[in-house]
């Protein structure tokens, strides 16, 4: 387990992003924004996405406190996902 322990540092931030790295490309997660229609992945690939979800952490000081960015979890992500009978499957997260 990685914990910050409440110290938001370089070292921490370079978690955050590797465990974002390693969500968008292994394809379990997308990111993305709730619009008019529900969620809305983001374009691009996955280098864009981690410039834009270290530019968004960045304006939020990386303590969005649930006003981060959202995260879809995509099929492979579903497929990869390991669950036992009543277990909720959550679709949808938000960051922090």
């Amino acid at each position: 387990m990685v914990t910050t322990r409440g110290d938001i540092g370089e070292e921490s931030k370079g978690r955050a992003v590797e465990v974002l790295r390693r969500l968008y490309s292994g394809g379990l997660m997308v990111p993305g924004r709730l619009g008019e229609i529900g969620f809305e992945d983001r374009p691009g690939a996955v280098d864009e996405w981690l410039s834009r979800s270290r530019d968004e952490l960045g304006e939020l000081n990386w303590e969005p406190k649930g006003a981060g960015f959202r995260l879809r979890l995509a099929d492979q992500g579903k497929a990869t996902a390991i669950g036992g009978p009543g277990t909720r499957l959550v679709t949808e997260v938000c960051l922090f």
